[in-house]
């Protein structure tokens, strides 16, 4: 008999051939083999629900995104769920950005919660969220005083990255002391500082750098994008000096502000949303975008999954930024 993970892949690898073709027949637009591969899916999750004795992960989207940008939120939720995963909202935040403000998951139920007071809402604090009010009742985090942003930890088997905007953010605290809360809080990692991206408002490491595996990382490919090479010398030593292995993600940054009066975050193919099976991976309707999901395809043995991020991308941030993951 297959084991529960073994099934749980089954199950997603039939749904993606049913999505293939899918995409197929809506160009074709037959809506008959539509309805009859429609009546499959359902039937697919219906096992799933029934058969599968293992745990679903669960994955937090803010409220508000469905009353900021319906249309993608439709999107997301459909290919969220279409890959058997949980949706649910957070009903009590105030913006989108969930990954900034949530608890960091440990694992085997142990969370800490950082303060949520970052310097580019100084004089928007009808953004800011109270992480109490959000939290899943069996989430009981360890708090520590410390101005730290869900995007600005990078979390490894060993290692937690982050940017030096973290000194930044507590700038009334000693580098000594404030490396000191972040070993406490991680007490059994490294702890890893790299210098933030140039002209990057907000200084979070999860548009820069993802973890691969435990000693590898996947760092966007700032030679091509013309960043400084005194930046990628010192990025890449921070990184070395960890003895991390790396590999460069495709990475094509528009430089220019949205209407929304922040930086564009199309491009950006990094700032993906992974789950224990599956990545969805920004799409911009570029032509680097099939580039970028072959990078996706060689480098992780999980289901790639691309979602359409235009819109989102305009408002500065993209799918990690708004999403919390947890297994139930």
């Amino acid at each position: 008999m297959l084991s529960a993970k073994a099934q749980y892949k089954d199950f997603i690898r039939h749904l993606n051939h049913l999505q293939t073709e899918k995409d197929q027949y809506s160009k074709e637009k037959n809506k008959k083999e539509l309805a009859r591969i429609k009546k499959q899916q359902v039937r697919i999750g219906q096992l799933h629900d029934w058969d599968l004795h293992m745990d679903r992960e669960k994955v937090y989207f803010s409220s508000h995104l469905k009353k900021k940008l319906p249309k993608f939120y439709k999107m997301l939720k459909d290919q969220v769920e279409l890959q058997l995963l949980e949706y649910t909202e957070i009903e009590k935040s105030n913006d989108i950005w969930v990954r900034d403000y949530m608890p960091v998951d440990l694992g085997w139920d142990e969370y800490i919660q950082f303060e949520y007071n970052p310097s580019y809402l100084k004089g928007y604090d009808e953004l800011k969220t109270d992480p109490e009010y959000c939290l899943p009742d069996e989430v009981k985090p360890k708090k520590f005083k410390l101005i730290v942003d869900g995007g600005n930890l990078v979390i490894g088997d060993h290692h937690v990255i982050l940017t030096d905007q973290v000194f930044a953010e507590n700038h009334k605290k000693t580098k000594k002391e404030v490396l000191s809360q972040l070993e406490k809080a991680f007490p059994r990692k490294e702890i890893v500082i790299v210098p933030k991206e140039p002209g990057d408002l907000f200084g979070h490491s999860d548009g820069m750098i993802r973890f691969k595996d435990s000693n590898t990382v996947i760092v966007n490919n700032y030679m091509k994008a013309g960043v400084s090479e005194s930046y990628i010398s010192k990025l890449f030593g921070a990184l070395a000096m960890a003895s991390f292995d790396i590999v460069q993600c495709p990475y094509y940054p528009e430089d220019r502000q949205t209407k929304h009066n922040v930086p564009s975050a199309s491009g950006n193919y990094i700032n993906y949303l992974e789950t224990r099976f599956v990545i969805f991976v920004p799409q911009f309707g570029s032509l680097t975008d099939e580039m970028a999901m072959e990078f996706f395809k060689s480098n992780f043995r999980k289901t790639i999954v691309g979602v359409d991020c235009s819109e989102l991308a305009e408002h500065g941030g993209l799918l990690n930024c708004i999403s919390w993951n947890k297994v139930n």
